[in-house]
């Protein structure tokens, strides 16, 4: 069982915001690496991010419903950007 992490802790939102920014570069890479290296459909690696992500979410004390249309906004928001 995972450890959940409060959500509501202004302090996690605030403090790590560097170490955030720093994990998504290093995604952003590997990412990269993956689909354009690595000849990775982006399709198959997208549902695996996915699936990662409802793994973290699981672990908070969030309202799963509610990130998950966030979450669904924000994708479909930068998806369509040009």
């Amino acid at each position: 069982m995972f450890k959940v992490i409060s959500m509501a802790d202004r302090k996690f939102r605030k403090s790590h915001a560097g170490l955030i920014v720093a994990a998504c570069n290093v995604l952003d890479e590997e990412v990269r690496k993956l689909v354009f290296e690595g000849d990775i459909p982006p399709g198959e690696l997208l549902v695996a991010l996915a699936s990662r992500l409802g793994s973290y979410l699981a672990c908070t004390d969030a309202d799963k419903e509610e990130i998950s249309k966030k979450l669904a906004k924000i994708i479909y928001r930068y998806a369509t950007k040009v």
